[in-house]
């Protein structure tokens, strides 16, 4: 049973690593992915990226690239909470901010909305975790399985900002 109530004001960007950004469609990585939105008077941005890259992945990176991204859940995790997470002050911002940055070859493609309709009020991140789970799933049955092993979700209020960290695996 469903609360009847669909959640809409959550959006969700790819994180990829580009070997080429000058051929941003050639080679490229999937590394995880960013969502970021208003749940009732919660403000969430949470993260679901790979645990490991495969050695075939890895002779794509440069050295710096490789050494970074060998496992690009940890990565990924601490950029957001140094980088993005300090600097958040309303739904849209984290994923906004993440657009801009402006490292190497790591590419955040443009926000999605993306909804769902959890079954009670308690159950909101049980359905973000089903709807990546599916997305996931779907992305595995074009590129092959890829190692989706960890997520992160920061509850984020606009008064104190990062109130807390949960992750899971």
């Amino acid at each position: 049973m469903t609360t009847g109530r669909t959640i809409r004001d959550l959006r969700y960007s790819l994180v990829e690593y580009l070997p080429d950004p000058a051929h941003p469609e050639q080679g490229r990585i999937l590394l995880g992915i960013v969502f970021d939105g208003r749940v009732g008077k919660h403000y969430i941005v949470g993260l679901r990226a790979r645990l490991f890259l495969t050695d075939e992945e890895l002779k794509k990176l440069d050295g710096i690239g490789r050494e970074l991204l060998k496992q690009p859940i940890y990565y990924l995790r601490r950029e957001i909470e140094s980088k993005i997470l300090p600097k958040v002050r309303h739904p849209g911002d984290a994923l906004e901010l993440m657009s801009k940055w402006g490292t190497w070859s790591l590419r955040v493609s443009p926000a999605k909305k993306m909804e769902i309709q959890p079954r009670s009020v308690q159950h909101v991140r049980e359905a973000i975790s089903d709807r990546m789970d599916s997305f996931f799933a779907k992305l595995g049955e074009e590129t092959g399985p890829l190692p989706w092993a960890q997520r992160t979700e920061w509850e984020v209020s606009t008064m104190s900002r990062a109130s807390g960290s949960r992750a899971s695996g």
